[in-house]
């Protein structure tokens, strides 16, 4: 909104337009709401709501570190192309053994030999009473993937032996979502 300038002497007609002008401009402002995404971007979850890939309950999928520290591994394909399905991953949940300091998970996209990152997270880790690592990582913004999309994951950690992740992703379907 634009400053208010009072001239030295206001009288009743400067003030009816500038409320003119006022309501005018918080017109043009609630339009430009209506008309963007800043409206209705919080969503809630109906139906099915959030599930597991894999279905659970499992310890997750086994993701393999490189055998050299701070390389990734290999690809793991968590979910085919051939699902109809589009969906919003929300997060992942991650084991390993114990002697970690740190790991790093990257998601991707896309066919076998051309994935593309999607998200890409470093890990702090925690562990429990057997020097076990885990956690979870909720994502604040959701990642998008359309139908019919492949979904791969890879790990990399400060080992120089492969370490085996068990890794399962949090997701809700597209059709799952309703606008707040």
């Amino acid at each position: 909104m634009s400053r208010i300038d009072l001239p030295g002497a206001v009288d009743d007609s400067y003030i009816a337009t500038r409320v003119t002008e006022l309501e005018h401009e918080v017109r043009r402002m609630r339009k430009t709401l209506r008309d963007t995404k800043l409206r209705g971007t919080m969503n809630k979850t109906f139906a099915d709501g959030y599930y597991l890939i894999p279905a659970g309950p499992s310890r997750g999928t086994v993701v393999a570190s490189s055998t050299s520290a701070n390389t990734y591994g290999s690809y793991v394909e968590m979910r085919a192309a051939a699902s109809s399905v589009a969906l919003y991953i929300a997060g992942f949940s991650f084991g390993a053994a114990a002697g970690l300091t740190y790991g790093q998970i990257a998601i991707a996209t896309g066919e076998s030999g051309s994935e593309s990152v999607v998200s890409e997270t470093r890990l702090a880790v925690a562990r429990d009473a057997n020097n076990q690592v885990f956690g979870f990582y909720p994502f604040i913004f959701p990642v998008p993937v359309p139908a019919n999309t492949r979904i791969a994951i890879k790990s990399a950690d400060n080992l120089a032996f492969a370490t085996s992740w068990h890794v399962s992703l949090h997701v809700v379907n597209e059709t799952d979502l309703l606008e707040l």
